[in-house]
C-alpha cells in the first residue's frame, strides 16, 4: 500500500523540526498477536522466518542483530527513550531488534506485533524517512504472509492502527518555534 506523502506533507515548518520517525507494524498469518502468546517455540518460529527474509535484504551489513532478551535493564531503557522499541511488550516471549548500526532503522521481532519497522531521520524530512521505510516493508512483504482483509486492511494487534498500521511523527523544538515565530503551526 503506497501513499502519496506530496499530498499530506508540508515543509513550512523543517527548520523547527528536530527529527522524524515513520514506523509500521505487521502481523503474519497462522500467529496469535505477541501479547497472547505463551509459548516460545511459536515466538522462535517468528523470528527464523524473519531472519530468513532479512537475510537477502539489500546493505544487509549495515545491521547488527540485538537479542532484546539478553539485554540489562539500562540498554533497554536506553532503546526504549530513544524510540528504537516501545516501553511494553510481552516479556516472557523471545524478541529481536535488527538494527542499523547508525541507528536510523529498526526491525522488531515479536514486539508489540510480528514486526515492527521504524526509521529515524534528523529534522523535518517525512517523505524520505517514508520512502526509506516502504523500501523495507516491501522487501519483507515479497516473502512473509503479512494478515491483511481487503476491507480492514492490514491487521494488527492494535485496532486504532488497522488499515496501513502506519505511524508517522515528528520532534518540534518549541524555542524554535518561539524565534522563527510560527506559533500558528502548532
Amino acid at each position: 500500500m503506497r501513499i502519496q506523502l506530496a499530498d499530506v506533507c508540508n515543509e513550512d515548518c523543517k527548520d523547527v523540526v528536530v527529527s522524524t520517525v515513520c514506523s509500521l507494524s505487521r502481523s503474519i498469518k497462522g500467529f496469535p498477536f505477541p501479547n497472547a502468546m505463551t509459548d516460545d517455540e511459536t515466538a522462535l518460529n517468528i523470528v527464523d522466518m524473519v531472519y530468513k527474509a532479512f537475510e537477502s535484504i539489500e546493505g544487509k551489513e549495515e545491521y547488527k542483530i540485538i537479542g532484546v532478551g539478553k539485554l540489562d535493564f539500562l540498554k533497554k531503557k536506553i532503546l526504549e527513550e530513544t524510540n528504537i522499541i516501545p516501553p511494553t511488550f510481552n516479556e516472557t516471549i523471545p524478541k529481536e531488534l535488527i538494527l542499523k548500526k547508525d541507528n536510523s532503522s529498526a526491525i522488531l521481532v515479536n514486539f508489540n506485533d510480528h514486526l515492527g519497522i521504524r526509521v529515524h531521520s534528523f529534522g523535518f524530512l517525512m517523505k524520505e524517512t517514508c520512502e526509506r521505510l516502504f523500501k523495507i516493508e516491501e522487501h519483507f512483504s515479497k516473502q512473509l504472509p503479512f494478515l491483511f482483509d481487503n476491507k480492514l486492511g492490514f491487521i494488527v494487534h492494535d485496532m486504532s492502527y488497522f488499515g496501513t498500521a502506519l505511524f508517522q511523527s515528528s520532534l518540534i523544538s518549541i524555542p524554535g518555534i518561539v524565534m522563527m515565530r510560527k506559533f500558528d503551526m502548532v
